[in-house]
């Protein structure tokens, strides 16, 4: 007898399957699958945020800016959130700040994170949810950091990344 690892329920399988998981519980998990796979048919958002990410940061080293350590002058030419400029006349640097990345290490890790949880995201929420978390949390990561420094110059998806972390634990 094997015992189900979702409702801890002994049931029959042979001894050569390695059967986790009872029947009932396997055709709840197939089910699930599918409408999960009817309610976000492909991953749309995630690529492409990735995609812009790393097309800015190309755009980026190709006009000179450091591949490693960009200058804060750099990074503010290109739109990081600086409080002085962001909270004076140009509001929308807390938008563009979340696709402006300090270094090739900053954009890898914060892709690699943005990758793996957002396809997860985007699947549970579906394409259109994901995208309002993502840019809501990256917002409010914004005006959180500038209300704690706002003399620092930042930049990163960090905030949505996180924002999406904590959409994810919600659901």
């Amino acid at each position: 007898m094997a015992k189900c690892s979702a409702c801890r329920q002994q049931f029959d399988s042979p001894f050569w399957k390695l059967a986790t998981l009872c029947p009932q519980c396997k055709a709840a998990q197939v089910a699930l699958h599918a409408n999960l796979q009817a309610i976000t048919p492909a991953f749309i958002v995630t690529p492409i945020l990735v995609g812009l990410n790393v097309l800015v940061f190309i755009a980026m080293v190709v006009s000179g800016v450091s591949f490693i350590e960009p200058d804060t002058g750099d990074l503010i030419r290109w739109g990081a959130s600086f409080g002085p400029y962001t909270l004076g006349a140009q509001p929308w640097r807390a938008f563009t700040c979340m696709f402006v990345h300090i270094g090739i290490l900053h954009l890898l890790f914060n892709m690699w994170c943005l990758w793996s949880l957002g396809l997860l995201a985007e699947r549970l929420m579906g394409n259109w949810n994901f995208l309002l978390l993502y840019l809501l949390s990256g917002l409010g990561g914004s005006v959180f950091s500038l209300w704690l420094h706002p003399q620092l110059v930042t930049a990163g998806a960090s905030g949505a990344i996180f924002g999406v972390a904590g959409g994810l634990v919600r659901f």
